[in-house]
């Protein structure tokens, strides 16, 4: 889904959060499920360029910047929000579509795919620095998981020592190229198990113990989505309480944010008041009714979206983002980590998380999934109008 980079752009080796979202804008129905489905391209002969601000409206570069991103790669809906030492100085949301689309709002919600993550380390950092949990403990045996998920499987030996500092640094030994990654095997899971319906995050844990490990545990750095599902099991099983529960009430509430951050939903049915609609082409077989052979929409079904909750969940305003980031690391644990940003991608979804040397938080979200090198170059253009312009002073 993503990973570690600088802010300079090199890579380093390496249900709703409770309540309604308080927030204004037109959800996703409103536009037709049809359309919403088949994901056609921007038709920009009749495209019009809307902008709305809640602050920032005079930073015009940095509002081109966005509106030659999404005009040059047909992107419907993009929301961005900069913060200066911890004060909204910027959001702003963007639509570049047909007359009948919903206006994107500085206050609109999006997936946040693997910037999800952030806020899992958030929490594992609350809860190590209390004393809750030592990130030397080993996860499994904390979870109560000993015992495969199937006859056929064989226990990993060394599955027993995976801890929970080496799932932040994805280290814990899996390898998705070499192996598989089953946040997005959840039909496969499914009917492995024979559940009688969709896989809970702890039936893939379960399934996961009974496969084999592709690296020994802390010897090589692999980005693993999984190892950050284990991480929101490992909240719930330190604090006897929902991981979305937990974030909202330990680390969103601190912040003000806690009506800006939800878990998201799976089918385009159950989108929240004011998320967006997802574009993504293709269709594929569902995760979420996993005994269907019906084709759903790419964004829609062909991967589970609340039960990744701390994996890549999430949806958030980027204004939230920016406030988590602003006092938790982007990337890793700890306190704001300046230097670093952390990406997201998935079908319908882009986004980005970065904090600089200045001070500056921002965040950016589309509803669209874009290239990389061409997001690359999107950061690359934000930070140095940022730097140009005096919204870090």
């Amino acid at each position: 889904m993503s990973s570690q980079h600088t802010s300079t752009g090199i890579r380093l080796p390496r249900r709703a959060l409770l309540g309604a979202a308080a927030l204004g804008g037109a959800g996703l129905l409103t536009w037709g499920a049809t359309r919403l489905a088949g994901a056609e391209s921007v038709d920009a002969t009749v495209a019009r360029w809307r902008q709305e601000h809640a602050v920032g409206e005079q930073y015009d570069e940095i509002h081109q910047i966005m509106r030659d991103y999404m005009e040059a790669h047909q992107v419907r809906a993009g929301s961005l929000a900069i913060r200066t030492r911890g004060e909204l100085r910027l959001s702003s949301g963007y639509t570049f579509a047909e007359d009948d689309y919903p206006t994107t709002r500085p206050d609109s919600l999006f997936r946040l795919a693997s910037v999800s993550k952030a806020f899992a380390c958030a929490a594992v950092h609350r809860l190590a620095d209390e004393g809750v949990i030592d990130l030397s403990t080993p996860v499994f045996p904390f979870l109560g998981i000993s015992t495969v998920a199937l006859p056929g499987q064989t226990k990993d030996p060394r599955i027993d020592t995976v801890t929970v500092r080496q799932l932040v640094d994805h280290t814990g030994g899996w390898d998705r190229a070499a192996g598989f990654d089953p946040i997005f095997q959840g039909r496969h899971i499914a009917r492995a198990l024979e559940l009688p319906g969709r896989v809970s995050k702890r039936d893939v844990a379960h399934y996961m113990y009974g496969e084999p490990l592709q690296n020994a545990p802390g010897d090589v750095e692999v980005y693993s989505n999984f190892g950050y599902l284990l991480l929101g099991l490992v909240v719930e099983q330190a604090t006897g309480t929902d991981f979305t529960e937990f974030v909202t009430t330990e680390i969103l509430t601190p912040l003000g944010v806690e009506n800006e951050v939800f878990l998201g939903n799976t089918i385009e049915a159950d989108a929240l008041d004011g998320e967006v609609g997802y574009d993504a082409t293709g269709t594929g077989l569902s995760a979420w009714d996993p005994y269907s052979d019906v084709p759903v929409p790419a964004a829609y079904g062909t991967f589970l979206i609340a039960e990744c909750d701390s994996s890549g969940g999430l949806v958030a305003t980027t204004a939230a983002v920016t406030a988590l980031i602003a006092e938790y690391a982007v990337w890793g644990l700890g306190e704001r980590s300046p230097g670093y940003y952390r990406t997201g991608a998935m079908a319908g979804t882009s986004t980005r998380a970065t904090s600089l040397n200045s001070g500056v938080d921002w965040s950016y979200t589309f509803n669209a999934r874009g290239g990389e090198a061409n997001l690359n170059d999107l950061g690359s253009a934000i930070n140095a109008a940022i730097v140009a312009s005096d919204i870090g002073d």
